[in-house]
């Protein structure tokens, strides 16, 4: 079974709207395997923790912040495996 390659754009968009609807099923996703996501406002500007991974705070938006997070911890989970 030869199983298609999906495009980028396509797994981009889809955490978007992800995040956008249900950002608490990503959460306890990542939370099951014990990848603990932060996202933190200052003055303003988001940015987020993942364990001890700290980011700047580069972001306008909380959502902005959490997708960042979110292919932080997908990186993170594909290096544990």
């Amino acid at each position: 079974i030869k199983i298609p390659e999906i495009e980028e754009d396509y797994l981009e968009n889809s955490l978007i709207e992800l995040v956008k609807n249900n950002p608490r099923m990503l959460y306890d996703f990542f939370d099951e395997n014990n990848i603990i996501i932060y996202p933190r406002c200052i003055d303003g500007s988001w940015g987020y923790n993942i364990d001890e991974i700290t980011t700047p705070f580069s972001h306008k938006t909380r959502i902005e912040a959490e997708i960042a997070g979110f292919e932080d911890a997908f990186k993170l989970l594909e290096s544990r495996l």
